[in-house]
């Protein structure tokens, strides 16, 4: 089968005011008829248009015109479509870290003040029960070493660390 060119359209001054006036307005309205937005309606058709007149010395219409430019409107349409896609889901990535980066924030600060807490506790209690607690929990010594280390009976160390904890409990309360 053999195609032959049915139109071929050059752009000048003349058609292109031509396509213009005998267009735009489907072509608004189409593209309104899809987007339900008469500002992103009338940005697509002048982009349509601007396009045209832009590539005008290269740009061949071998189709009839009413055709080539509705193809053009929907191609412009569903570009736009994509694009919001794209920008909302950006958008809500960008939410969805900021939220992230928020919560991060305040549970620093929310355990940094329970940690100063905790030091001001702890300083009121005596050295050797300071000194207890901090071989029992931050360093994670068992009772019995605490005891060889300290020199003091199992029952001794086993008295300082409820004693901090509890110290801890009502403090924390």
């Amino acid at each position: 089968m053999h195609n032959h060119p049915s139109q071929l359209i050059t752009i000048n001054e003349h058609s292109f005011e031509m396509l213009y006036t005998t267009y735009a307005t489907k072509l608004f309205r189409l593209c309104c008829a899809y987007l339900r937005d008469e500002e992103e309606a009338k940005e697509i058709v002048q982009g349509i248009f601007q396009s045209l007149w832009e590539r005008r010395a290269e740009l061949e219409i071998r189709s009839a015109p009413e055709n080539y430019l509705i193809r053009a409107a929907k191609l412009q349409v569903n570009k736009h479509f994509r694009d919001k896609a794209i920008h909302d889901k950006h958008l809500a990535l960008i939410g969805m870290q900021a939220a992230v980066q928020e919560n991060t924030t305040e549970e620093m600060v929310s355990f940094q003040q329970l940690s100063g807490r905790v030091s001001g506790l702890l300083a009121q209690l005596p050295a050797a029960t300071q000194r207890i607690f901090q071989l029992s929990r931050e360093q994670g010594m068992a009772n019995r070493e605490i005891a060889e280390e300290m020199q003091v009976s199992v029952k001794t160390v086993e008295y300082h660390i409820s004693k901090s904890i509890a110290l801890l409990r009502s403090g924390l309360e």
